[in-house]
């Protein structure tokens, strides 16, 4: 596997996790107790976006050399 294709690969798995989480971030919003562990949750989520948008700059970048 290539270089493009694994970054073809991570970006979809970001896409998910980050849809997953912003899913159990739904769920969580109004639970009492949680507000730590929200923010957290919160923080990985956003870092997991910022990984995919590099990962997709990145690959932009190889297509146009390519």
């Amino acid at each position: 596997m290539d270089e493009k294709e694994m970054l073809e690969v991570d970006i979809e798995d970001l896409k998910d996790a980050y849809k997953r989480i912003q899913e159990a971030l739904n769920d969580l919003k109004d639970v009492d107790g949680l507000d730590e562990q929200y923010e957290l949750l919160h923080s990985i989520a956003e870092d997991i976006n910022d990984k995919r948008i590099e990962n997709e700059n990145k690959l932009e970048r190889l297509e146009a050399i390519a």
